[in-house]
């Protein structure tokens, strides 16, 4: 596969100033030269250096271009490669690339050009997939995440991982020798003082290992929030004013919003950045008793949004009504209590009174709701995690941002450091969470005193997945499936 010469689009399709063309291989230089005017130019530039020129089809312009030369090993993939700056358009990218194919490069397959640089060492699997992870970023702090796995901060980590992990392997295995020896020759036992005293640290190196594992997990887990996004479900009666504010919160128009009840039959999505995290704003169907199939699969979806979110705005209208029947309004919420925010809505329309009652009520209803979770007296966590109402309007005074920061800071507390997260993406988690089960089994099975036997077990198991995260105990269908995600260009 690394004798052909592959090439693709590293631009994104569609219509734009510029496109880029690479290809990349054995024959990169020689075909580009071929359709490159003046001829011969490439052939004969050094690496890292441009020329400004034409693609020619024969006698036939195509366009007028910068080509960079990169020559290996000093290049992305670390091939020869040669990237083709034109103007953009499907149109031209999309001739250049059928020249080159018939002038004998072939269509680069997923992630193919990052395969390569993997597999010409330029960079550890977890390298490679950092790169899909910062062009799948959703939020700044995901992309610097991104950028620390790809400067090499989770292989530099593993790296003194595994050397320490492989030296006290060695140890445990030089006992294990011993007690052979041990066995068929009692008078061994002497000269195998100074080895058995090195013993000594095995101990100390597992629970040292473990606890960088277990710091890495740790990062981890805010790194998947930081892929995956965190929900805010906005919930309440129809026409509280939930699809108004979801609009307020993109800062457009989304949702449709309409004075008559039921508008909103699904559960309409909407991404934000607040504070460097990825946030997914729900817009969900108003909670009554259903009239039609359609309101029953619509509260049905808004039950499943309020399960899988990180926050629950409850969205009252205290404009209409007796805002002191707020239980009412949503009688079985349940989520946990962190994840409650009351928005006094439509705040500006409120008659004095009931804007001075209100935060009263919800305070008694955040109380009550307290008192069954946890008893009469003991709710006193879910009432201050819970918090009381947040006056909110979307057309006056106070507007949203109050409630947007109270969301904010519930968000950002609930993340983590994203400075400290050097893991992205599922298959890493995974296998670090192993190596590190592995580690700590070995650490409980050495304090215990148990066979040598099984403490190498343990030990070679975590080695191997961590062999496995960067890529060097890893085989041709594990591979394919990991760069099968990456976009054509890359």
């Amino acid at each position: 596969m690394l004798t052909d010469t592959i090439g693709a689009l590293a631009t994104a399709p569609g219509r734009s100033a510029l496109a880029i063309v690479r290809i990349s291989g054995p024959e990169a230089i020689a075909i580009a030269d071929r359709v490159f005017q003046p001829a011969n130019r490439l052939s004969a530039m050094p690496s890292q250096t441009c020329a400004v020129g034409h693609i020619m089809d024969g006698a036939d312009e195509i366009d007028q271009v910068v080509a960079t030369v990169f020559r290996a090993p000093h290049s992305y993939t670390g091939e020869d490669s040669v990237e083709i700056s034109c103007h953009g358009g499907p149109l031209v990218s999309a001739r250049i690339l059928e020249l080159l194919w018939r002038e004998g490069a072939r269509p680069a397959r997923e992630g193919e050009f990052t395969l390569r640089a993997f597999l010409s060492g330029k960079m550890d699997l977890t390298q490679a997939e950092a790169v899909e992870a910062l062009i799948q970023a959703r939020s700044t702090a995901g992309a610097r995440a991104a950028l620390r796995v790809l400067g090499g901060g989770l292989g530099r980590a593993l790296d003194a991982c595994l050397e320490a992990l492989t030296g006290a392997l060695v140890l445990v295995e030089s006992q294990l020798d011993l007690d052979e020896d041990a066995a068929a020759d009692p008078e061994e036992v002497a000269t195998g003082t100074g080895a058995r005293r090195e013993l000594d640290s095995v101990g100390s190196i597992l629970s040292q290992e473990h606890a960088r594992l277990e710091s890495l997990l740790a990062g981890s887990r805010t790194g998947r929030l930081l892929e995956e996004g965190m929900k805010v479900a906005l919930v309440g009666r129809p026409n509280a004013g939930k699809s108004s504010l979801f609009n307020a919160f993109l800062s457009r128009d989304r949702a449709i919003v309409s004075p008559e009840p039921g508008t909103t039959r699904d559960a309409l999505e909407g991404w934000v950045e607040w504070d460097g995290v990825p946030v997914a704003i729900l817009d969900t169907a108003g909670l009554r008793s259903p009239e039609t199939q359609i309101e029953q699969e619509g509260i049905r979806r808004t039950r499943e949004a309020i399960a899988s979110a990180a926050i629950v705005i409850l969205v009252v209208d205290i404009s209409r009504g007796n805002p002191g029947d707020i239980e009412s309004e949503i009688a079985d919420l349940d989520c946990a209590a962190e994840a409650v925010v009351v928005a006094l809505h439509k705040w500006d329309l409120a008659q004095s009174s009931h804007q001075a009652s209100s935060r009263g009520h919800v305070d008694n209803w955040l109380q009550r709701r307290a008192d069954e979770k946890t008893g009469p007296g003991a709710g006193n966590g879910w009432r201050a995690a819970a918090q009381g109402g947040i006056p909110s309007s979307v057309v006056g005074k106070p507007g949203v941002e109050d409630l947007r920061n109270a969301v904010k800071q519930r968000l950002v507390a609930g993340v983590g450091d994203p400075e400290e997260t050097v893991v992205v993406g599922e298959r890493q988690r995974h296998l670090l969470k192993e190596a590190q089960g592995s580690i700590a089994r070995a650490g409980t099975l050495w304090e215990r005193g148990a066979g040598g036997e099984l403490v190498a077990f343990e030990l070679r198991s975590g080695l191997d997945k961590l062999g496995e995260l960067m890529g060097r105990r890893v085989g041709p269908l594990v591979l394919d499936r990991i760069f099968s995600r990456f976009c054509v260009g890359k």
